[in-house]
């Protein structure tokens, strides 16, 4: 199967791969900030805003496997299990620093809940996502 970029044209002309990853990828991150603020919702133990960040980008990895998949990459090689765990891997690095700047935004810079999820999304976005 053939991501949808390959398949759609807007008059004959294919938007460049790039524009399908960034579509796929601001889907992902709304469901991203609804996870975030669902789980504000009912964690309220040890360092909420970090937890919730860290947990919602960890669930958020399935979910943007299967988008890109859909919308830019087409099928996986290999086993679904296989795809979804070299995802995993590729966001891993980014999962673990973007916490830590979560939690120092929070701690240190005194940012809300909302305030650093949004720094952390935008620089994480555009410096640490897998391309």
């Amino acid at each position: 199967m053939l991501g949808l970029q390959e398949k759609c044209s807007i008059c004959g002309f294919r938007l460049p791969v790039f524009v399908w990853f960034q579509i796929s990828g601001l889907i992902c991150d709304i469901i991203q900030a609804y996870l975030d603020y669902f789980l504000s919702l009912i964690y309220t133990l040890w360092e909420p805003v970090t937890v919730c960040w860290a947990a919602s980008y960890i669930l958020s990895i399935s979910i943007r496997h299967t988008s890109h998949r859909l919308l830019v990459f087409g099928d996986y090689e290999g086993t679904y299990w296989s795809s979804l765990s070299k995802t995993y891997m590729a966001y891993s690095t980014s999962i673990i620093v973007s916490t830590v700047c979560n939690n120092l935004l929070v701690k240190i810079g005194e940012f809300s809940h909302k305030e650093a999820w949004l720094l952390t999304m935008l620089w994480t976005g555009m410096c640490l996502g897998p391309c």
